[in-house]
């Protein structure tokens, strides 16, 4: 229990749990959907489109005592082109309680092209472009995986998902 772990695929999509982290032993599965596969409200989509894999991470419900570190792989031309855009790419998850994607603050490292963030729980993530407040909108929609742009704080609640369904990748399990 408490002992430093990291599970993650081919692509560098995952998780890093440093020690101290649980308090007891568990099972980590991180799982890949693509985005095309999730079902999204539209109402949404104006300041808020996934450019990237979902990544779905398991066991709910878990609380860590330290930050872990969530990485998703982004395309680095998507990326470019949506700061060209005005828009940030930041690392996002699945607020349950509501229903909508909340926003945190990520970094994009420019040579493997992986958008890291910190939490204290697991959920479904993926990588968000955000039209800032008071800009023009921009289309909704799926995105292709997708590219690590900004590391500017974006605002709130974004895409609502209501099911993901055919996995990208198999479950990791450690």
């Amino acid at each position: 229990a408490g002992a430093a772990a990291e599970v993650k695929s081919s692509t560098g999509a995952g998780v890093s749990i440093p020690a101290g982290a649980t308090t007891s032993d568990i099972t980590v599965e991180v799982t890949g959907y693509d985005v095309e596969s999730l079902s999204v409200d539209p109402s949404q989509t104006a300041r808020f489109k996934s450019v990237s894999i979902v990544l779905e991470m398991k066991p709910d419900g878990v609380r860590f005592a330290q930050p872990v570190t969530l990485s998703i792989p982004v395309d680095l031309a998507t990326v470019a082109a949506e700061r060209q855009l005005g828009n940030e790419v930041n690392m996002a998850f699945l607020n349950t309680s509501t229903g909508l994607w909340e926003v945190l603050v990520g970094s994009i490292d420019e040579t493997t092209g992986l958008l890291s963030t910190q939490t204290n729980h697991f959920s479904l993530w993926t990588a968000m472009s955000v039209v800032p407040v008071g800009a023009g909108s921009t289309p909704g929609g799926s995105g292709t995986n997708a590219p690590p742009a900004g590391t500017t704080p974006a605002p709130g609640p974004t895409q609502q998902v209501t099911d993901p369904s055919e996995p990208a990748t198999t479950p990791a399990t450690t």
